[in-house]
């Protein structure tokens, strides 16, 4: 849900959703929820890479008040951009009815290398349809407040393949939350639920002690 502001003036796309009159009428809250109208989670921004504040992230004035990096623009994080590449409204697809998609993986690995200060997750995804790419939430230790957690993504290779690097990553315990972004538009993480309240995440725990982590089952 949003509050559409009836004040008169003209949406300008030559500056950022938080600038002049967009800023104004909260556009980028207004394309927010409509991202959760096509099934985007929160996802927040990522400072390391000096973009600003992502779509799916907090709202202005807390990212504001954290005095990050360019709070004047606002972006697209990768994640998101894989969860909607396929989506039937950008690929000009029916929707037809939900099928629940067969997806199993194998070979699971998680791994910390100290020396790049880089957690490494790997293994194989078999579905039908095919998955294109693999997203990877980190909820930061708060799974009740995911506008602030990190997101990774990579694509998947032919054979099913996947590996994703997650660089400098938080020195706390949470959980990584795997999701499957199909062919057919669907992201889930088990094939049989991709609804926005519940998209089956694979859900990893991890745990930070004595400088390095300790990676467990769901």
């Amino acid at each position: 849900m949003v509050n559409y502001d009836t004040l008169a003036g003209d949406v300008n796309s030559n500056v950022s959703l938080v600038e002049d009159f967009n800023g104004q009428i909260f556009l980028k809250g207004m394309i927010h929820e409509l991202g959760h109208a096509f099934g985007l989670p929160h996802i927040g921004p990522d400072p390391e890479l000096g973009l600003g504040n992502s779509l799916m992230g907090p709202v202005t004035t807390l990212y504001v008040a954290k005095k990050w990096p360019k709070p004047d623009q606002v972006y697209l994080d990768e994640a998101s951009a894989a969860m909607l590449w396929k989506h039937p409204i950008f690929s000009a697809t029916n929707f037809g009815s939900f099928r629940p998609a067969s997806l199993k993986v194998l070979d699971y690995k998680s791994a910390y290398d100290s020396t790049n200060d880089c957690v490494t997750l790997s293994g194989k995804v078999f579905s039908d349809p095919p998955a294109h790419t693999v997203v990877v939430l980190d909820d930061l230790g708060k799974p009740d407040n995911m506008y602030w957690s990190q997101s990774h993504a990579a694509r998947i290779a032919t054979d099913g393949a996947f590996k994703v690097a997650i660089r400098h990553p938080a020195k706390v315990d949470g959980h990584y939350h795997i999701l499957f972004c199909l062919d057919n538009g669907a992201v889930t993480g088990d094939g049989q639920h991709v609804r926005f309240i519940n998209r089956g995440d694979i859900k990893k725990p991890y745990r930070f002690r004595d400088g390095s982590f300790e990676f467990g089952e769901r």
